[in-house]
């Protein structure tokens, strides 16, 4: 099975205020908006805000995977977008510093 994440439509969350998360009802939620397509996993966004927006992973067979048409104008900005990426921002060097400290300390 091929994997697919949707990138439409994320399922938001916003800690309350003591900064707890309740995955599993937001598992359950996205299981009900997806129409109870298992879920394979979750990507994780954490926006400057600190709003952290994990988007649903889910299986699908090869045969009913959409295929998504680009115009000749949105292939050509997605084609110079991989061949091209921007460099990274501060908010994403700031992550990959934390991300590195966390890896060298275990």
């Amino acid at each position: 099975m091929a994997t697919a994440s949707l990138h439409r439509n994320p399922l938001v969350l916003r800690p309350d205020t003591k900064g707890r998360v309740g995955l599993d009802s937001l598992l359950r939620r996205a299981r009900e908006y997806l129409g109870g397509v298992p879920i394979a996993g979750l990507a994780a966004e954490v926006s400057s805000d600190g709003t952290i927006t994990l988007r649903p992973r889910v299986e699908v067979a090869a045969e009913t995977a959409h295929v998504l048409r680009l115009s000749d104008k949105d292939a050509a900005a997605f084609s110079d977008a991989l061949a091209h990426p921007p460099k990274p921002n501060a908010a994403l060097r700031k992550a990959a510093q934390r991300w590195n400290k966390t890896v060298d300390s275990q």
